[in-house]
């Protein structure tokens, strides 16, 4: 019994013909990049720096929450070691970050000590 599922789709890469023709069987509906996988913005080619501008915009946003609140110099240090190191060290483990990337991310973090 195939049952059908809306979030399923194959990407397909260094496959030969006869490959294609075999997988392309199972009937899934094949997937186009970019898309969006677990947050990350996967493409088949080097990210632009407006390409950047999700993570940069997620962090802005996570500064502008904890602005209202009343935290001393160390809890605004920890939580930029730790969640905002956090989010970039993921970004970082799929993606070179550009110097003018990172410039902007020390820029926030520097504003919100």
């Amino acid at each position: 019994m195939v049952t059908e599922n809306n979030n399923t789709e194959l990407f397909l890469a260094g496959l030969d013909a006869q490959e294609t023709t075999d997988i392309a069987r199972y009937e899934y509906p094949t997937g186009k990049l970019p898309i969006r996988y677990l947050g990350l913005p996967l493409m088949h080619r080097k990210l632009r720096i407006s390409e950047y501008e999700p993570l940069l915009q997620k962090l802005a946003n996570t500064f502008r929450s904890w602005a209202v609140k009343m935290l001393s110099y160390a809890g605004r240090l920890q939580l930029i070691s730790t969640v905002i190191n956090g989010t970039v060290n993921f970004w970082m483990t799929t993606f070179l970050l550009p110097k003018g990337c990172l410039k902007k991310i020390e820029s926030m973090c520097s504003r919100f000590l």
